[in-house]
């Protein structure tokens, strides 16, 4: 159809599409907090540089016109598997899942993400429920 795409990613299989273009994204794999946080600080710097039309997140990572969550809602995900108080405070307290979870904020956030992608309903109705963000902008495949 004639539109240019591009892939940020830190690696890509260049034989999925001829056409696609990847943009390579220093990783900093020093820790699980730094390999987050640098990739989207790196991705943001390239998506910027391209001046794209349209920038769809497929990872942590924003801004965006449009995010996909297939995961479970970290922030949610830690209540299932730290249960009790104390010991949510204190996982809560690890680099990796502060990280995780300041980006997943920050994505959930209307200014930086046009809409939200997910596959189901209650992905739907917990990022509402977790973050605020607009039932209408959230669409479910």
């Amino acid at each position: 159809m004639g539109h240019q795409v591009w892939v940020i990613a830190e690696i890509f299989a260049d034989n999925v599409h001829p056409d696609l273009i990847h943009i390579p994204v220093k990783v900093n794999w020093a820790t699980s907090a730094t390999r987050n946080r640098s990739f989207n600080q790196n991705a943001q710097k390239a998506a910027h540089q391209l001046s794209a039309d349209q920038v769809i997140a497929l990872s942590l990572c924003y801004p965006s016109d449009a995010s996909r969550v297939s995961d479970p809602l970290h922030c949610y995900w830690m209540g299932l598997r730290y249960p009790g108080k104390i010991r949510y405070f204190i996982e809560r307290l690890n680099p990796r899942h502060r990280a995780i979870l300041k980006l997943e904020c920050e994505i959930m956030s209307p200014q930086n993400t046009r809409i939200i992608v997910t596959n189901s309903r209650l992905s739907k109705k917990l990022i509402g429920q977790y973050y605020g963000y607009p039932q209408d902008r959230i669409h479910v495949i």
